[in-house]
């Protein structure tokens, strides 16, 4: 490719649908390569209309192709002054590695500066056993901030015990709900959901109410909740998230919905299960090391300081 060119500098994403050729291309790279520096591609719909719901598709995510398809891609997160960046496995490390990075950074820094955001450092989640990464992010300034996430994994098969507490059910979601689903969300986490806007996420491109599982309680009401990814190309599954009410937690509703997703997983064909977790969040540790999950890999937290800068163009060989 010619430096320039409209595959060289890349494109941005034009529609929501596009995100499926996202998705496509981590199930693969994952299927080649393992999850090591790879976002299950499920949780690149969920951070899209999830975590970054006010944005447009289009201003957030790049992607580069070249003659095999799509090389590499990145997902802007302005709501948290990060970004993903993935790149196939057959083009990893080098230059190439050290551009896109470099891409990344500045078009960030643009978009921040677009929609009036203050930001004084970057920040970038990178597996510690991701040398190519860890290589390029050491030479381009970023350090390790030592917060620690993990990535744990285990089979689908004998899932654990799961019982739920007695009046309990559990069932998958509805449309005519949302609200009420988008509240169980705030409440879970301390987040903000308002009326309207859980609804709005259940019509979006790769959400699918039979995958999420909410427990409810004998009055009725909402007591946990997961939503979970299915992953054919690789065979892995994610929960993300899973969040229990305040008022029911300790009750074993959190091991129940493990349970329930794990076997859904293996009845739809997938051998694994995953979910990520904070390292300093004890309760998610207890609930997934003791619904059988191990951990696979550790993500540390990296960050830079954040100096005006623009995008440049990449050129991919």
């Amino acid at each position: 490719m010619s430096e320039g060119s409209r595959e060289g500098s890349g494109r941005w994403l034009r529609t929501a649908e596009e995100l499926g050729l996202l998705q496509e291309f981590n199930g693969r790279a994952i299927a080649e390569a393992g999850q090591d520096g790879y976002v299950h591609p499920g949780d690149i719909v969920h951070r899209m209309f999830n975590g970054c719901r006010q944005y447009d598709v289009s201003r957030l995510f790049h992607i580069w192709e070249d003659g095999a398809g799509i090389a590499a891609w990145v997902m802007l997160q302005p709501g948290h002054d990060s970004f993903d960046l993935q790149i196939r496995p057959d083009k990893r490390g080098g230059k190439l590695e050290l551009g896109l990075l470099a891409w990344a950074e500045a078009a960030l820094l643009d978009l921040l500066a677009e929609i009036d955001k203050p930001i004084t450092s970057m920040e970038m989640e990178v597996f510690t056993d991701d040398m190519p990464r860890v290589a390029a992010a050491a030479a381009s300034g970023w350090q390790d901030s030592h917060d620690r996430s993990y990535l744990v994994e285990r089979s689908t098969a004998n899932p654990p015990p799961g019982a739920l507490p007695e009046g309990y059910t559990m069932r998958t979601a509805r449309h005519d709900e949302a609200d009420e689903i988008g509240a169980l969300h705030a409440a879970a986490f301390g987040s903000r959901w308002n009326p309207g806007e859980y609804g709005a996420l259940m019509g979006t491109f790769g959400y699918r109410a039979e995958l999420e599982w909410l427990v409810v309680a004998p009055d009725g009401s909402l007591a946990g909740f997961t939503e979970t990814w299915h992953d054919p190309i690789s065979g892995r599954g994610l929960f993300e998230p899973v969040g229990v009410h305040p008022d029911h937690r300790g009750r074993g509703v959190g091991r129940a919905l493990m349970a329930m997703g794990l076997a859904h997983m293996a009845e739809a064909g997938l051998h694994t299960g995953t979910v990520c977790f904070e390292g300093h969040n004890a309760a998610s540790r207890a609930l997934y090391l003791g619904s059988g999950f191990k951990i696979a890999h550790e993500m540390a937290g990296y960050a830079k300081p954040a100096p005006p800068r623009r995008p440049v163009p990449v050129r991919i060989d």
